[in-house]
């Protein structure tokens, strides 16, 4: 983009009062105004991926001519990173999801066990496998076969120029650095289950992965293949 500063229109001129801005995230967004004489407004306009004037690390992402009697408007937002890739950006979620109700950790209390059971709880004479709250005395455990526990998620966001590939590795376990989830025991651990990456104009990328928290021993890894730490 050819760039000319001073008094004249004739090529593409930066006006005063362009702005980039240094975000929490590490990412760079800012804004420009381009003036051009009208006969010259589509000889070398602004292009997706150009680079700002002053910052080669920050690019063109869009923008919005407006003609003019006499010239031509452009204005031009642009993107860039301080890093990359960038630092990891973490959002928590909780919701609710059911567990087997003998797995509860009072159940030996209120269920009690094959060989002495308790509350109305019925197990299988061979198996000894609990089978139900099905005795009156049960009261109100009568049918119950779950309960309702807090169920964590986590969201990992980042920035980078580089094409970001993470669809091999769903279902894949991972270890969680100490401090990035507060509170976390030493036996949990994480499941990936999305993987998303979304372009910003021609030279960036937004990467967001998805993990959910396993239970209080971690997934199984012999169901689920361990495959690095989550940082």
């Amino acid at each position: 983009m050819q760039i000319t500063h001073g008094a004249k229109t004739s090529v593409l001129q930066l006006q005063p009062g362009w702005s980039l801005t240094s975000n929490f995230d590490q990412t760079i967004t800012g804004s420009g105004r381009f003036l051009v004489d009208k006969n010259k407004a589509f000889t070398n306009p602004p292009k997706i991926g150009d680079p700002h004037p002053y910052d080669g690390r920050v690019r063109v992402t869009n923008f919005t001519i407006t003609g003019g009697a006499a010239q031509y408007e452009y204005m031009v937002q642009y993107f860039g990173l301080a890093a990359n890739p960038t630092k990891n950006i973490y959002s928590y979620y909780t919701s609710l999801s059911e567990e087997p109700i003998e797995t509860h950790k009072d159940f030996p209390v209120f269920g009690g066990t094959a060989e002495a059971p308790a509350t109305g709880a019925v197990f299988d004479s061979t198996s000894k496998l609990f089978e139900g709250f099905n005795d009156l005395a049960a009261k109100d455990l009568i049918g119950v076969r779950g309960f309702l526990t807090g169920q964590g998620s986590i969201r990992r966001t980042f920035y980078t120029t580089s094409v970001f590939t993470g669809m091999d590795d769903i279902t894949t376990t991972r270890k969680v650095r100490e401090g990035v989830i507060p509170g976390l025991s030493v036996a949990q651990n994480v499941l990936k289950t999305n993987w998303s990456s979304d372009i910003i104009g021609n030279n960036f990328y937004r990467v967001t992965e998805e993990y959910l928290l396993s239970g209080k021993d971690g997934w199984s890894n012999t169901i689920y293949e361990e495959a690095g730490n989550v940082e």
